[in-house]
C-alpha cells in the first residue's frame, strides 16, 4: 500500500515508496521512509541500501541461486508488512 513503483534489469532492482502510489504522491522528505524500511528489512537478515527520493535498492549477489532469491524477497515482504502501520501513520 506504499510502493508506488518498483523496477529492475537482471538482478538489479528498485523499490520507491509512496504515500498515494496511485498518484505517486511522495512521502515527506524528513521521515526517510526508505531508510526506515531498510532497518526493518535488514532485521529479517537481507542487506539493502536506502536511496534519495524514498528508494530502496535490491543489488544481491550474482552467485545468488532462485531458492535464495525466493526466500530475499520473502523475507523483504514479511518486513514492509511489519513496516506498513508505520508508513501509514506518515501519510
Amino acid at each position: 500500500s506504499f510502493i508506488g513503483n518498483s523496477r529492475a534489469i537482471g538482478l538489479i532492482g528498485a523499490m520507491e515508496f509512496s504515500a498515494d502510489p496511485d498518484s505517486r504522491s511522495k512521502f515527506d522528505p524528513a521521515h526517510k521512509i526508505a531508510a526506515q524500511a531498510v532497518v526493518h528489512i535488514q532485521e529479517q537478515g537481507v542487506i539493502l541500501r536506502a536511496l534519495p527520493g524514498d528508494i530502496i535498492g535490491i543489488c544481491p549477489p550474482l552467485v545468488i541461486s532462485d531458492t535464495e532469491l525466493d526466500d530475499m524477497f520473502s523475507r523483504i515482504e514479511t518486513a514492509l508488512k511489519g513496516f506498513e502501520i508505520r508508513a501509514a501513520e506518515l501519510r
